[in-house]
């Protein structure tokens, strides 16, 4: 693509072009340059066109879909009525942007924030009580081999194999306590990566 969307002094009579390219028939980099270019256009209506498209983007494109979401206060008050009304998961959210609107500078968007990740801690305590009978089951290597290439290989690989490395490598996880591989499957942002915060 011959035109470098982040020069473009006034990208809204490209808004059209640009948000079909937020597609995952386009190109990581070509989505992420798309939305760069999108985010300074004022106003909610390309937040209201990424919430509406919300589950077609694929992984790689939500922390900057969420970031977008993030640059003006009308803009986080749609993306938190989105997680109230759960059209957004708070697991799309990452730690540095929840820690960014649990202390926002709006004390009316701080408050709601601070509401909505303290239900995602209680949450997530009950989910691994619920899950904690899966600790004592029998692993089946190939029947986990088939889950892994369904929903974990779409970021992440194994010693360089079987998916796309876009997070950490998970070669090292056979090395795990049960407990902590199933607290990082159910909660994968709780603790993350060096180099993969973003």
């Amino acid at each position: 693509i011959a035109i470098d969307f982040l020069s473009l002094q006034n990208p809204q009579p490209y808004a059209a072009w640009l948000k079909a390219l937020v597609t995952p028939k386009e190109p990581l980099q070509v989505q992420l340059a798309a939305l760069n270019a999108l985010k300074v256009i004022p106003g909610t209506e390309i937040s209201k066109y990424l919430l509406n498209n919300w589950q077609t983007l694929p992984p790689g494109v939500i922390t900057a879909a969420v970031n977008t979401l993030m640059t003006s206060e009308d803009r986080i008050n749609l993306l938190l009525e989105a997680i109230e009304k759960k059209q957004i998961s708070l697991s799309d959210i990452d730690w540095v942007q929840s820690v960014r609107l649990r202390s926002s500078a709006n004390m009316k968007i701080r408050a709601w924030a601070r509401e909505l990740f303290s239900r995602k801690e209680a949450g997530l305590k009950n989910l691994l009580q619920e899950y904690q009978a899966a600790l004592s089951l029998k692993g089946n290597a190939e029947r986990g081999k088939q889950i892994f290439q369904q929903n974990c290989a779409v970021c992440h690989q194994i010693e360089g194999k079987l998916g796309r490395a876009f997070g950490p490598d998970l070669g090292t996880v056979h090395a795990w306590a049960q407990a902590d591989i199933m607290t990082n499957i159910l909660d994968p942002n709780q603790s993350i990566a060096h180099g993969y915060d973003t």
